[in-house]
């Protein structure tokens, strides 16, 4: 069955993974289904009105002053990746000991998304001594979100509860969005109202300051002089932005440490680059780097349902009748619910291996509305892109410095389910350097070595090969045996 409904509480719900009706709520009766309605309950009072929660004049509002910060230039620019990266890997143990990426990954995601929206990074991930002064935004930050998600959960009830840790929380998430905007549109201010040489002197004066990253904040200010809606754009994208793409990373490295065949074949094409950091033509020329990415998303979407409620009496055009075949009517107030993990794991459009992580099934595939990571129609993610190219530079900088992955947690894989869908029990794994595989190997080759002559001596044979007593030498003399 991909179209039933349920009724709680006087509740009517309507859940489907049915293509057609699918294309229908997100592109053909887009209109007829609101997002709003869903949506302002956990997230207004932490992010408040935004491209997220909002309908209408508002969401054409939101999306127009968007659209300039994901031009293609900006997609393609990488120069801010590359030292983020580093932090993460310097918080990556370089002896193989096992390490929670799931958790760095976070650290990471806000750091990138703070240094692109605002021009300056919350560096959580950096040094102890460049720390930012507002190390605990991204404390406040996670703990807001979370309280968002029990906000969802409870709905109308829970106006019946105090949430003192929440406010204020969601207050110093504000602030910290309201220092930098107060900064931006100060410097944004038109230069009419000031004459003569003291209009000469401030613009020389700003000829001295040092350069400024391009950032998100800045293109906003110069299309709007409204604090509210800048810190509702900018807040929207950090949540839509950051979480997905940390959530994204995580379950990727968990299925690629599970499928050593799939990380070598990664490997391998990442070799090509010999160790040169990738720019975006060089991605593009990396088809399995974006089909394990494909993967990722498709067994393990960040956002596991969309979810919308219908402004007026409407229809689907499937699901309906005795054979479910015909339209089936959706009365005004229904929530419409879209399982996308349930999609992207249905065996009628995947196969009888629907459930695992096969990169190349991407060779052939063609899904269409089966396959919704990033949702589609005229509500589809702007910032996919960006989502998807952060992701791929991250990994090939991982598989060039840890050309070694296992897995560090045999448990079968479980969601926690936040704002995004994340791994409950994070994403251990196993990274090592080129030169600690090497070591191992040798070590490896040392022991082997020792256990034959132990056997061999055993049997009363004084047989050790050549080849054993190399490696015995050379182990010997690195291992200072």
């Amino acid at each position: 069955m991909e179209t039933f409904t349920t009724t709680a509480l006087g509740k009517t719900e309507l859940n489907t993974i049915e293509p057609l009706n699918i294309e229908a709520i997100l592109k053909g009766k887009f209109h007829d289904y609101l997002a709003r309605p869903a949506r302002k309950l956990p997230l207004d009072g932490l992010i408040g009105h935004g491209i997220l929660t909002a309908d209408g004049v508002v969401w054409k509002r939101h999306r127009t002053l968007m659209k300039s910060s994901f031009s293609r230039k900006r997609l393609e620019d990488f120069s801010m990746y590359e030292d983020h990266v580093q932090n993460l890997i310097g918080h990556i143990p370089s002896d193989g000991s096992p390490v929670d990426l799931q958790e760095l990954f976070f650290s990471l995601t806000m750091d990138m998304s703070t240094d692109h929206l605002f021009g300056l990074s919350c560096s959580s991930l950096a040094p102890t001594s460049e720390l930012s002064p507002t190390p605990d935004f991204g404390i406040s930050f996670d703990r807001a979100q979370r309280a968002a998600v029990v906000k969802f959960a409870l709905g109308s009830f829970d106006n019946l509860r105090p949430q003192p840790q929440y406010w204020a929380d969601t207050k110093r998430v504000r602030q910290y969005a309201d220092d930098y905007i107060h900064k931006a549109l100060d410097r944004t201010s038109p230069m009419e109202s000031i004459s003569g040489n003291l209009a000469e002197s401030v613009t020389k004066s700003h000829s001295c300051d040092p350069p400024r990253k391009a950032n998100v904040l800045e293109s906003f200010a110069e299309q709007s002089d409204s604090l509210e809606e800048i810190r509702a754009g900018l807040l929207h994208l950090l949540v839509a932005g950051r979480d997905t793409t940390a959530s994204l990373l995580s379950n990727l490295f968990i299925s690629l440490a599970r499928e050593p065949r799939a990380w070598r074949k990664l490997r391998a094409e990442v070799a090509t680059l010999n160790g040169v950091q990738p720019d975006a033509a060089t991605l593009k020329q990396m088809p399995y780097l974006r089909q394990c990415i494909d993967e990722s998303l498709r067994c393990h979407p960040p956002v596991p349902w969309a979810l919308r409620i219908a402004a007026r009496d409407t229809t689907l055009p499937t699901g309906g009748g005795k054979d479910q075949q015909s339209p089936i009517l959706v009365e005004e107030g229904t929530l419409v619910l879209v399982p996308l993990y349930c999609l992207h794991r249905h065996s009628d459009f995947w196969g009888a291996d629907a459930d695992n992580f096969v990169p190349e099934r991407w060779d052939t595939v063609k899904p269409g509305y089966a396959y919704l990571p990033f949702l589609a129609g005229v509500r589809k993610c702007l910032g996919w892109e960006f989502a998807v190219n952060t992701a791929a530079y991250v990994l090939v900088r991982l598989v060039q410095q840890f050309p070694e992955l296992e897995t560090g947690d045999c448990r079968p894989w479980a969601e926690e389910l936040g704002l995004t869908m994340t791994s409950a029990n994070g994403a251990r794994v196993i990274l090592r350097t080129a030169a600690c595989a090497q070591w191992s190997q040798r070590l490896a080759a040392f022991i082997i070595a020792v256990e034959r002559l132990i056997f061999t001596r055993r049997l009363g044979c004084a047989t050790f090969s050549p080849s054993h007593a190399k490696h015995f030498r050379a182990l010997s003399d690195h291992l200072q045996l």
